[in-house]
C-alpha cells in the first residue's frame, strides 16, 4: 500500500517540478510527491530484467480493469470496440473536440488549467469558452 504521508525529498534528482527554482515551493497538480505502489514498480522492474523497450499493445489486463470501474462506478458494460486507446489526455481531449464538436461552436474550459487544454479548440477549428474557477 502506498502511504502518502512519508515525505519524499526530490531536489537533486532532476525533478522539472523541485529542481527548476530553488526559491519557490511548487503546487503541481500532476506531478505527485508519492513512492509508487509496488505493483508499479514490481512490473516495471519486470519490464526493465526483459531489456527491450518497443511499442507495446495494451495489455488485456487495463481492459479490464476500465470495464470493471465503469461497471462499478456507472453501470456501464463497456464493449471492448469502445475503448479507444491514445498516448494521452490532450490527444484524447482533442479527439473528443472533433468528434463530437462543429466548426464554430464553442468549448468549455475552467481557469486555471494545464496550459495545453487552453488550443484544444485550435484543432476542432472551435472557438474558446473560459470560465474561472475563482472571482
Amino acid at each position: 500500500m502506498t502511504n502518502f504521508d512519508t515525505p519524499i525529498i526530490r531536489r537533486g534528482t532532476g525533478s522539472l517540478k523541485w529542481d527548476r527554482r530553488s526559491d519557490l515551493d511548487p503546487f503541481w497538480v500532476a506531478d505527485m510527491d508519492f513512492t509508487s505502489p509496488p505493483e508499479v514498480i514490481e512490473t516495471i522492474r519486470r519490464r526493465l530484467d526483459h531489456g527491450v523497450f518497443g511499442y507495446a499493445i495494451p495489455q488485456t489486463s487495463l481492459v479490464e480493469t476500465l470495464q470493471g470501474y465503469l461497471q462499478e462506478r456507472i453501470g456501464y458494460a463497456c464493449p471492448e470496440e469502445e475503448i479507444i486507446h491514445l498516448g494521452g489526455l490532450v490527444p484524447a481531449l482533442s479527439l473528443a473536440a472533433r468528434a463530437f464538436g462543429k466548426s464554430g461552436e464553442k468549448v468549455l474550459t475552467c481557469t486555471p488549467i494545464y496550459p495545453p487544454f487552453l488550443g484544444i479548440h485550435h484543432d476542432a477549428s472551435m472557438e474558446l469558452l473560459s470560465v474561472d474557477h475563482i472571482k
